[in-house]
């Protein structure tokens, strides 16, 4: 087996200035990565011919094979082809079954196919079309000779999900043909939340060091750990074989900072957890703007398609009056108020916000007829300690459970952080005896 490598290449003036993300090269990067391809460069260029030729030449004379993204529309500035027509000292020529799949489209969508498209279906002599099903702009593939390497090009569209099917039908494909493979490939994810990336390394051992097969990698993205197994073998099947007892490893070390597999998030999990237990969660939500609460509605629609999730949230910086006069009568009854406690809201001690919170979390249950009910504390700081804190209470109607945590870390991502931390701790606090292990 040919050990290769590759070059990912984005095209386009939006991705240069940095007005479009560029998703495309990380999809390539990690799908090249798991059949085996060595990626040892990455590279951005504008819709600028001259320095577009120049990018191709570089790429072409130090890979096995390069994969770009971008330049196949239509529109003046969509240069792919042409740049590397001339560099491969080809003409364009047209494809006639390229044509009719474009116009085939057009006719589909009750429209006549503009003249500007025919550039489409024009390759330089000696390259291959590259179907695009759901698109007007087919790839290329192309060898180009650079001194005495050859290289291997596959230009596919910008379009995300046009470019991730051709990958799929067929760049993978072609790649694994051109490094002997005869064997397949299998990527499992484990997600993990609650630890750092250093500490979940260090519970698994020599798992993550190379050289091991399968391959087990790690990366930290929003607080979220992964575990990427990528197993390499003759069949699919076996390729499970081996990841099986790897995972099992990581399950074991790990617990319960496993929450899931593959694409799924923390509220996947929990609304998953609600729906087989037929259960329904009502939140009251003062100081993480609601977020608990959209992010487990935007779940509960791809997840279970019934409303598992209700409730609300203000934007409360301090104690109000209402719960000082809240805590006054659920502590002494209501006649024992002081005249100052009734006008001042930092009358609420911090000792008092657990009463505070379990009587919303009890009120907000009732109020929505769910099963649990959650309260979520605006940001405080205990006098003896200047680290900043939620208080999460959770009500099941005859129990209370009370969270703290911890409000930390880079404060872009702080908030993010600790609506996860809450996410969390529902997982962990909900019933999950009967779910299968993810």
């Amino acid at each position: 087996m040919q050990n290769l490598t590759a070059e990912i290449l984005a095209i386009g003036d939006e991705m240069i200035g940095g007005s479009r993300l560029d998703t495309n090269t990380q999809y390539l990067a990690q799908q090249l990565t798991e059949i085996g391809v060595q990626v040892v460069f990455h590279s951005t260029v504008g819709d600028d011919p001259r320095r577009q030729a120049e990018s191709f030449r570089t790429a072409a004379g130090r890979v096995d094979v390069v994969l770009a993204t971008g330049g196949l529309g239509p529109t003046a500035d969509d240069l792919t082809r042409q740049v590397l027509a001339e560099i491969m000292e080809v003409d364009l020529v047209q494809h006639n079954d390229t044509l009719d799949h474009i116009r085939g489209l057009f006719r589909r969508y009750g429209r006549e196919m503009p003249e500007s498209n025919l550039i489409q279906a024009q390759f330089p002599i000696g390259s291959t079309p590259i179907p695009n099903s759901e698109g007007t702009a087919p790839g290329i593939d192309a060898v180009i000779k650079s001194g005495e390497n050859q290289c291997r090009f596959f230009c596919l569209p910008g379009v995300p999900a046009e470019m991730h099917e051709m990958w799929q039908d067929y760049v993978r494909l072609k790649i694994c043909e051109m490094s002997g493979q005869s064997q397949a490939f299998l990527t499992r994810v484990i997600n993990c939340f609650g630890s750092g990336e250093s500490h979940i390394e260090s519970l698994l051992g020599d798992l993550i060091s190379r050289g091991r097969d399968p391959v087990v990698g790690i990366t930290a993205s929003q607080a979220v750990i992964s575990l990427r197994i990528v197993a390499q073998a003759d069949t699919s099947e076996n390729c499970q074989k081996k990841i099986v007892p790897v995972e099992a490893f990581i399950r074991e070390r790990l617990g319960d900072l496993v929450y899931g597999t593959g694409d799924e998030t923390l509220e996947d999990v929990v609304v998953r957890q609600l729906n087989q237990e037929q259960q329904t969660l009502a939140i009251l939500d003062f100081g993480l703007n609601g977020d608990v609460t959209a992010a487990l509605s935007r779940a509960q629609t791809h997840v279970c398609q019934r409303p598992v999730v209700g409730g609300s949230f203000f934007s409360l910086p301090n104690p109000s009056d209402e719960d000082a006069r809240k805590v006054t009568s659920l502590n002494k009854g209501g006649d024992s108020q002081s005249k100052d406690n009734r006008n001042n809201s930092s009358s609420l001690r911090q000792a008092d916000l657990p009463v505070v919170l379990a009587h919303h979390a009890t009120e907000i249950r009732e109020q929505m007829q769910s099963t649990w009910g959650l309260a979520i504390s605006w940001p405080f700081r205990n006098p003896d300690d200047d680290k900043e804190k939620f208080l999460v209470v959770l009500s099941d109607g005859t129990q209370i459970h009370q969270h703290e945590i911890f409000h930390a870390g880079h404060s872009a991502l702080r908030y993010t952080r600790s609506v996860k931390q809450v996410l969390n701790l529902l997982r962990l606090s909900l019933p999950r005896d009967s779910l299968n292990p993810t």
